[in-house]
């Protein structure tokens, strides 16, 4: 099957989507290994891998979508560009139902593939060493038992891996060698890249486990940066609660600040900006408008996908994210406090601190934004950490359902494309 796939052109410095042919996550297919090529023996061997992860991502996956009105050359690219962002061509044609739903942002891969021809070296060696790539290469192949020496050595001496669902991060080689240990699902189990944001040194990715033959479980997101040397410095990741607050989220908040006066806004400025990029539009949203007020949603898309796994269902339209976002702008002493942002333009990730007036402790989270071809945001997610840690529900699920990390498997939710994941097909 992979080798009927039509030649596919499309900027490198633009990313593409990926959406999993039914193989479960993007790339490292062995069984498409053997119909892919071989770099030339003058290339790098970083180029050579970098190339092999981009390959085997077109291998694996049956759909391809570029997210801009674009360059690209071909049948595919043109289809893409007018279907626009958050959608996905169809490569092969029609498409089976197991290709259907899953779709990867994979940063920057450029996936040249040129009829009777080699993949572009150069892209391939412009994409070896970034976040993205890091992240594929890592999450996007799974975490085994026997990969722990592998994955530690793509990370720093001086690392910093704070999974949120425990109390303490782990700091440095062996702590992150013990930490991946606890990580490993039971054999039927995997983690599924579903985004990753463009980027260099840094990049988010959101994921969800599955279960063969039983369903989608825990879903996610983490922010990963690099060091100067291409390691792994610092990773924060995120499970979803499994305990949904919803509303009672924002009642809590209200009651907590209820005897917090109003805040003194500086003027708003007199020239309104219109940012397009992720990073930039996120940038925004919590400085000045966060500070002075303003119309936070004209930066959304009309049928923009808000996923705060806080709730049980995901916002889904501006109208629905402008009543959420309105509410919570109305609740007094509460402040978000960008920390690290990624540096991709197409989809980013970050990390921040709530701080509320009057609490000793801020809370930490996570968030992936993505936006479509008009620099609109079409979809975010949102995880916070819980108070207690280790979560009891969560704790109570991966001892009852070590191969899904929840209670019982998620429903689809609308973010996925056409509205169905695959695994519950």
């Amino acid at each position: 099957r992979a080798m009927l796939l039509e030649p596919v052109f499309v900027g490198a410095s633009r990313p593409v989507k990926v959406a999993d042919a039914g193989v479960g996550r993007f790339g490292f297919v062995p069984s498409a290994a053997a119909a892919l090529p071989s770099a030339p023996p003058s290339a790098s061997a970083a180029a050579s891998a970098a190339l092999a992860a981009a390959a085997l991502a077109v291998a694996a996956g049956a759909r391809v979508s570029t997210p801009r009105r674009g360059r690209g050359r071909g049948r595919l690219a043109r289809q893409a560009s007018a279907e626009g962002s958050c959608r996905s061509a169809d490569v092969a044609g029609a498409a089976s139902p197991s290709a259907v739903g899953r779709r990867a942002l994979v940063s920057q891969v450029a996936l040249l593939v040129p009829a009777g021809g080699l993949p572009s070296m150069a892209v391939a060696a412009s994409l070896a060493g970034t976040a993205p790539a890091v992240v594929a290469s890592l999450w996007g192949a799974g975490l085994k038992a026997d990969d722990i020496e592998r994955w530690v050595a793509a990370f720093s001496e001086d690392c910093v891996y704070e999974d949120l669902y425990y109390a303490d991060p782990a700091k440095g080689k062996a702590a992150v060698a013990q930490l991946l240990r606890e990580k490993v699902l039971p054999k039927d189990s995997r983690v599924v890249v579903d985004r990753i944001s463009d980027g260099r040194k840094s990049c988010g990715f959101t994921w969800h486990i599955a279960e063969e033959g039983v369903g989608v479980g825990q879903r996610g997101l983490a922010f990963v940066r690099l060091d100067d040397q291409g390691k792994i410095c610092f990773v924060r990741e995120l499970g979803e609660p499994l305990f949904k607050a919803g509303v009672l989220t924002e009642k809590l908040l209200e009651a907590l600040t209820k005897d917090q006066p109003p805040p003194v806004r500086p003027p708003q400025s007199a020239v309104e900006k219109t940012p397009k990029t992720a990073g930039d539009i996120v940038r925004y949203l919590y400085g000045e408008v966060q500070q002075s007020g303003g119309d936070a949603a004209r930066f959304y898309s009309e049928d923009v996908v808000y996923e705060d796994m806080n709730y049980d269902t995901p916002f889904v339209g501006k109208a629905a994210v402008e009543g959420f976002l309105a509410r919570f702008q109305a609740i007094q002493g509460v402040t978000f406090n960008l920390e690290d942002i990624s540096d991709g333009t197409q989809a980013v990730g970050f990390t921040y601190t709530i701080e509320i007036k009057g609490q000793p402790r801020g809370i930490k989270g996570a968030t992936f934004y993505e936006v479509d071809r008009e620099g609109k945001v079409c979809y975010v997610r949102d995880v916070p950490e819980s108070a207690t840690k280790p979560p009891p529900v969560q704790y109570a699920a991966r001892l009852l359902r070590p191969g899904l990390r929840r209670l019982q498997p998620s429903p689809p939710l609308p973010g996925d494309i056409e509205g169905a994941d695959p695994l519950l097909a």
